[in-house]
């Protein structure tokens, strides 16, 4: 009778141990995951915001080269 529960007790302490192993290796893996998430979610708003500065600066360069376009054909008297 006491050598029952005593060998119950056994595998209860490895059962619970075994799963406290696994449910902690997997917050471990769940906790680099939402790192690696919210990491790559900064590199994409990164890039976006690279994007949208890229944008804007190339309207602007597009603007610049008109107006030179536009004085250089009046310095020529094209127009």
């Amino acid at each position: 009778m006491e050598s029952d529960r005593d060998e119950r007790d056994i595998i209860y302490e490895a059962t619970y141990d075994a799963v406290w192993d696994v449910a902690k290796r997997l917050g471990y893996i769940l906790a680099l995951v939402v790192i690696a998430l919210i990491a790559l979610q900064g590199v994409v708003f990164a890039v976006a915001v690279a994007d949208g500065i890229a944008i804007i600066i190339g309207i602007l360069a597009l603007a610049v080269m008109l107006t030179s376009l536009h004085r250089l054909g009046k310095v020529l008297n094209l127009y």
